[in-house]
């Protein structure tokens, strides 16, 4: 940012005093609750180090805040913040348990502890009962806002929180809910090393005081809040706490402080679609600047950017950018869910090419798209590049299994050439795409075709990468549309050849994963579960291009010869499909 500031004197404060001396509140702008279960447990091995006394205290981090009408807006620390709530919540709910499951074996001295427990976190710690202010809470600017702030707020005061369905809930709720059972399975298992219920409430109460006690935070109170955001931004830049998108966050509300509340909004907007993913905003951004200035490295994307991003005018045209092409975006990632995914798009052939690609989980093609549609190129013209993308990927990695690197800077600079109007049609991206380090030459692909190998599987890229290859080849004089019957209804699956006779030992291993020894087969025949003469019925009946023939071919017999041979004749058509 190149603002040169006084940091102030900064206080190192126990989470006793902390939680008791002050009250917080998350703004809008900040980033949603991320800690995953890594996280989570180095914060519980933490404190175990320090009730097994393996060490006297524990520095839990810093945490900065712009002080204003007695609340502490939490500009770095809202992670540690929020899941310090939620360990003192689970012990609390774990006490009250306690109190009432063991009500007849506890002595009175055991209640009383067991009712301090419960009154130092509620009233003292948490707070937010009977009229006054929790100590933490989240700013609300949308109903997203409010519902997870109320999500938070139950899930930390002992209520219910089943209200919310699991498949509605944001990816922060289920991180909160994440962390405190698994807050809750590190408790429970400590205490049941105990044999008393006397021990187990003495060592519930150790935790506690170990917590509060022996971890400390050094807190730095800004005076305003853009001295607050410099700090930040200041503290993390170079660090591995927090995502690219979060400080990229920080140094687009730096850039347009004047309008925090709407720059907010904006950046919900983009967040709510990628479902509060701080992992999924950054991938996100990283292909939108690859797009439209450069690829960089993930952790070298915050510095490329604070670099270029100087002043308002940048920060809000690269954030309506975001917002204008997140919701293309995401249907990249999820082509049929939501129903507003599937329903974006009108071209059915590019639904079915950004279907496959995912299924395949190619991603490096996202930057080039971005940037057609950004410059306005019509559904139908970006189908017809990306044809020319699954072209070239499948000869460089899928049939050549060359590295990625090169795709990925190749396409870059195809998309940078598209965003800034270098390439204004269809036949010129697909000529730029066609580079001699990308394509490669038929020659090549055929000689690699003529002995490819292929692992398939039930599921997941390897599945979807032969499957297509397969279906390509099938399909290739035939005028019909083969991807609702094998992509979208998934109808289909893949087979060797060799398994359908007494026949493995005439294919060897280096011919069982061959090309040519694989096909596609209905799964309504239950091929696994069929003899042999069954198998061979199934694929005689099967309505999957060339499997009748196959069935004659089998009967024959089949071996290596046969399965070089098979991929042979498909070697013919390698070069036809994909130029």
């Amino acid at each position: 940012m190149g603002v040169p500031i006084k940091i102030p004197q900064p206080a190192g404060l126990t989470m006793e005093i902390l939680f008791q001396q002050n009250v917080f509140s998350v703004p809008v702008y900040q980033r949603n609750y991320s800690w995953k279960q890594n996280e989570v447990l180095d914060f519980w091995r933490d404190l175990e180090d320090l009730i097994e006394e393996r060490r006297d205290n524990h520095f839990f981090g810093q945490v900065v805040t712009f002080n204003h009408d007695n609340i502490q807006d939490l500009i770095d620390g809202q992670q540690r913040m929020t899941t310090s709530t939620i360990f003192l919540a689970v012990i609390r709910d774990i006490a009250q348990k306690m109190l009432v499951d063991e009500a007849e074996y506890l002595t009175q001295d055991s209640r009383d502890k067991l009712r301090d427990i419960m009154r130092d976190i509620n009233q003292r710690l948490i707070r937010g009962e009977n009229g006054d202010h929790a100590t933490l809470k989240l700013q609300v600017s949308s109903e997203s806002d409010r519902a997870l702030q109320d999500y938070f707020y139950k899930r930390t005061h002992s209520q219910d929180v089943d209200y919310v369905d699991s498949h509605q809930k944001t990816e922060p709720m289920k991180n909160m809910d994440a962390a405190y059972f698994e807050f809750q399975r590190g408790v429970l298992n400590s205490l049941s090393k105990n044999k008393t219920l006397v021990e187990r409430i003495n060592l519930l109460d150790r935790i506690l005081r170990t917590f509060i006690e022996k971890f400390y935070v050094v807190m730095i109170s800004a005076p305003t809040q853009r001295d607050a955001f410099i700090i930040f931004e200041t503290l993390n830049s170079r660090g591995a706490d927090l995502k690219p998108s979060d400080i990229i966050k920080n140094h687009i509300m730096f850039l347009l402080e004047d309008d925090l509340e709407q720059t907010n909004l904006l950046w919900a907007k983009v967040s709510d679609q990628l479902n509060a993913d701080s992992d999924r905003i950054t991938s996100y951004i990283r292909s939108y600047w690859t797009a439209t200035r450069r690829l960089v490295t993930e952790g070298a994307l915050y510095r490329s950017l604070s670099q270029e991003l100087n002043s308002k005018s940048e920060g809000k045209n690269f954030l309506d950018d975001l917002v204008e092409l997140v919701h293309a975006y995401d249907v990249l990632e999820n082509p049929w869910s939501p129903v507003a995914n599937r329903d974006l798009f009108k071209n059915s052939m590019l639904h079915a090419e950004i279907d496959i690609l995912d299924k395949m989980s190619v991603k490096l093609y996202y930057p080039i798209f971005l940037s057609m549609r950004k410059q306005r190129f019509d559904e139908q013209q970006i189908a017809q590049v990306l044809h020319q993308v699954i072209s070239i990927f499948v000869r460089h990695r899928t049939i050549l299994n060359n590295g990625t690197n090169t795709l990925e800077n190749g396409f870059a600079t195809t998309a940078n050439k598209i965003y800034r109007g270098e390439l204004t049609n269809v036949d010129d991206i697909n000529a730029d795409l066609k580079r001699p380090v990308m394509l490669h030459s038929d020659a090549d692909v055929l000689a690699a075709f003529s002995v490819l190998s292929k692992e398939g599987g039930k599921r997941g890229q390897k599945k979807w990468a032969l499957t297509y290859l397969l279906s390509e080849l099938a399909y290739a004089n035939s005028e019909e549309n083969y991807y609702e019957d094998v992509f979208r209804e998934d109808k289909y699956e893949l087979v060797r050849i060799a398994e359908l006779n007494n026949i493995n030992d005439d294919v060897d291993t280096d011919h069982e994963s061959r090309i040519g020894n694989w096909t596609l087969i209905e799964k309504a025949y239950k091929f696994d579960e069929r003899d042999i003469d069954e198998k061979y019925q199934a694929l005689h009946g099967s309505l999957f291009p060339g499997n009748n023939y196959l069935a004659e071919q089998v009967k024959q017999g089949w071996n290596n010869d046969t399965v070089e041979a098979r991929q042979n004749e498909m070697n013919n058509k390698v070069v036809v499909i994909w130029r």
